[in-house]
């Protein structure tokens, strides 16, 4: 499966020490995704963009995904559907 990145919106608490929780990712004007646990972060590169940053390590709604902050930037690796492949018999 490919993936893409798309840049999101987040909703972050921010601590008196200045340390940074992401709370929910915004994924449009409409859809927001509430973040039921941070697992882990890490300073990384990301898989498709190959930009270092700090990758978060999310729990979305019992999925676990990433998420990344590069400077001021989040994003995420989104999936890339094929419309054009065969449907599975």
């Amino acid at each position: 499966m490919q993936r893409r990145k798309r840049y999101v919106g987040v909703t972050l608490k921010v601590s008196t020490a200045g340390k940074v929780t992401p709370v929910a990712v915004d994924w449009s004007d409409k859809l927001s995704y509430p973040v039921d646990e941070v697992i882990d972060v890490r300073r990384t590169k990301g898989s498709v963009s190959g930009e270092e940053g700090f990758r978060y390590t999310l729990r979305l709604g019992g999925i676990t995904t990433y998420l990344w902050q590069t400077g001021h930037y989040w994003f995420v690796e989104e999936k890339v559907i094929d419309t054009d492949a065969p449907l599975p018999q």
